[in-house]
């Protein structure tokens, strides 16, 4: 019985950990105009509590051959709140593409990726 308890706790901080630190949730994504190239944008975890940073990871992929041609591993500063469309903005250019990250906390946060 009491190994049967401390499975039960043990699997519960494991979830617990997981959820928090790990769990990738789909924020939204961006296509090009051509259809050719697309920003996910993803939140990892939970925000820190109570009112932390946020992180966020990035995936940028030439959709016909499925080749990621960029990941971008970040956080944003916005009050402890859920990674959302409000926080990004992308400008689709000819040869590359630029991600304006934003917070209620911070400067904007600029990453341009290289197309080609």
């Amino acid at each position: 019985m009491l190994s049967a308890i401390v499975i039960f706790i043990v699997a519960g901080i494991g979830w617990f950990i997981y959820n928090t630190e790990y769990k990738l949730t789909l924020a939204g994504t961006e296509n090009s105009p051509d259809g050719k190239y697309t920003v996910t944008f993803q939140m990892v975890g939970n925000p820190d509590w109570p009112f932390g940073s946020t992180n966020v990871k990035i995936t940028v992929e030439e959709i016909g051959n499925k080749k990621t041609l960029k990941v971008i591993d970040t956080s944003i500063d916005d009050d402890g709140a859920k990674f959302r469309e409000d926080n990004w903005d992308v400008v689709w250019q000819d040869d590359s593409v630029k991600i304006i990250l934003k917070g209620s906390e911070q400067e904007d946060a600029v990453h341009t990726v290289m197309l080609q």
